[in-house]
């Protein structure tokens, strides 16, 4: 909360500066004359960021993904998981959801636990 009211300080900060050519759009990430900060740069700054870390480069967006697979694997209910990637729980199960190999075989084991030798 301390970050969204600085950042809200200088936004405040900007629109005096700017008068009426701050456009008033409600956007809590935008640039300083008040325009959308497009995802490009949030992409862009992720890369710089990991590269300068020296950990390998992924897509910003599969960190959504990585999230979404490690709260549901967690025990994390989805109505939560998909409250917190700001997604409808049917959506988030879709297309964030990605179970492990070791789930899958897990599951595997549960289905064939008591079923005849002939057909394991």
């Amino acid at each position: 909360m301390t970050a969204l009211r600085a950042l809200k300080a200088t936004q405040a900060a900007d629109r005096l500066a700017l008068g009426s050519g701050w456009p008033d759009s409600g956007l809590v990430a935008v640039n300083a004359d008040g325009s959308p900060i497009r995802p490009e740069t949030y992409s862009g700054e992720f890369s710089r960021l990991a590269k300068a870390a020296g950990v390998p480069v992924i897509r910003l967006h599969d960190v959504r993904h990585t999230v979404a697979t490690v709260m549901l694997g967690s025990g994390t209910d989805v109505a939560t998981a998909a409250k917190w990637l700001g997604h409808d729980p049917a959506m988030t199960l879709r297309v964030y959801a990605h179970p492990h190999h070791s789930s899958l075989a897990s599951a595997g084991s549960v289905l064939f636990a008591d079923a005849p030798k002939s057909l394991g």
